[in-house]
């Protein structure tokens, strides 16, 4: 199996802006992932 174990595994889209533009992600949404806590790497 090529892919990580769960345990290692991230759901790189909480991370982008664009997913809770696309899909009207709010707070209080299971995949709502407050923006201070969202990864931001360039």
């Amino acid at each position: 199996d090529p892919h990580s174990p769960p345990e290692f595994r991230a759901n790189v889209v909480r991370n982008l802006e664009e997913f809770y533009a696309a899909y009207d992600v709010v707070e209080g949404d299971g995949m709502w992932l407050a923006p201070a806590n969202r990864v931001r790497i360039w």
